[in-house]
């Protein structure tokens, strides 16, 4: 593709659900095609690290495995896109977008993909990922607690994705990793 007689790089995003494996998706299309890759999970806790107002929200955010707000979503990709016309880099986004609002918003950025790609797994195998995340980062809920906020993260990601397979309908393709190994 091309703006002007610009080469425009090749994008790639791919989304999934807790447990899809998306990140080790993302990270093979890149070493292979040696494209970048731009995590908005490794943005956000490379960010949570720092010690601002914002990487507390941010922190806050990771640990009750929700999603953060939209504006911060937004500013943490758009910042690692390369901008520019005469750059021709390719990438792979993982993790992003999420929701209906990230995906309008990128189109009105002019950040299109290529390739959208939307993978797919069982609730019980992204409910099992989403305990040991919530676990990992440093959740003390047990027994139904743990239950109950593992299927509210689920139940998030399933309304949100929606409006994603809307933004990009007729353009995504859809991948079942239930029961991918890699």
């Amino acid at each position: 593709m091309s703006r002007l007689g610009k080469k425009e790089g090749t994008r790639i995003f791919v989304v999934g659900p807790p447990g899809s494996q998306s990140k080790e998706i993302a990270t093979a299309l890149s070493e292979h095609f040696l494209f970048d890759k731009i995590s908005l999970g490794e943005i956000l806790t490379s960010e949570s690290n720092k010690d601002t107002e914002l990487s507390s929200t941010i922190k806050k955010t990771l640990n009750d495995y929700r999603m953060v707000s939209d504006a911060v979503a937004i500013e943490a990709v758009k910042g690692k896109i390369p901008h520019g016309t005469e750059i021709e880099s390719s990438y792979v986004i993982e993790g992003f977008p999420k929701n209906k609002v990230q995906s309008l918003q990128l189109q009105k950025l002019g950040i299109i993909p290529d390739k959208f790609i939307l993978l797919n797994v069982d609730d019980e195998v992204a409910l099992d990922h989403i305990k040991i995340s919530l676990k990992k980062y440093g959740s003390t809920a047990e027994g139904e607690e743990l239950e109950k906020a593992a299927q509210e993260s689920l139940d998030e990601y399933k309304m949100n994705i929606k409006g994603v397979r809307e933004s990009y309908e007729g353009f995504y393709y859809e991948i079942d990793m239930t029961d991918a190994v890699l």
